[in-house]
């Protein structure tokens, strides 16, 4: 299993899998801002890495099942605390 989650600006990605019983975690950078572009020698090497060396590199946590449960835990206390938020500000607005 492999899911992506992009990024609300488009410009990154959250990669999940699961692979010998741990689930792999993965930050992907996937816009093209000027400022963090890379060079020639840059992508010349990552493309290397990833012809040669099965994928390119990440930013990438590997979680026991338990772990990756709380990680869902706290996104989801995350998403809940957005979305009251949300409301919050939306009902202070109306009055």
């Amino acid at each position: 299993m492999t899911e992506f989650v992009k990024c609300d600006c488009y410009a990154h990605a959250c990669e999940v899998s699961v692979e010998d019983g741990l689930v792999e975690v993965c930050m992907w950078s996937i816009g093209h801002d000027p400022q963090t572009r890379t060079t020639l020698g840059e992508r010349i090497r990552w493309a290397w890495h990833d012809l040669f060396g099965g994928r390119p590199w990440s930013d990438e946590m590997v979680l026991s099942p338990g772990s990756a449960r709380r990680l869902a835990d706290v996104l989801n206390r995350a998403a809940d605390e957005a979305e009251s938020q949300v409301k919050s500000s939306t009902v202070e607005g109306t009055k």
